[in-house]
């Protein structure tokens, strides 16, 4: 039996200065297969835009190079 997978990005629009200075946006990408999720990769960014397409270019290069 095939299990789905799929993907989500999600970027926390709120600061966290108490994180970092210079980037305070943070992103993660969250992998969910048979009803669990879990955590497959995450950064920090200047800027909400940016810690979008960090995320997105960290998922199209290492979790879906076929992409």
């Amino acid at each position: 039996m095939k299990h789905s997978v799929s993907y989500s990005i999600e970027v926390y629009v709120t600061p966290e200065e108490s994180q970092t200075n210079t980037s305070p946006f943070f992103w993660c990408i969250l992998k969910y297969e048979n009803g669990h999720s879990s955590n497959e990769g995450s950064g920090w960014a200047k800027d909400p835009l940016t810690a979008y397409l960090t995320a997105y270019h960290y998922y199209e290069s290492i979790l879906c190079p076929s992409v």
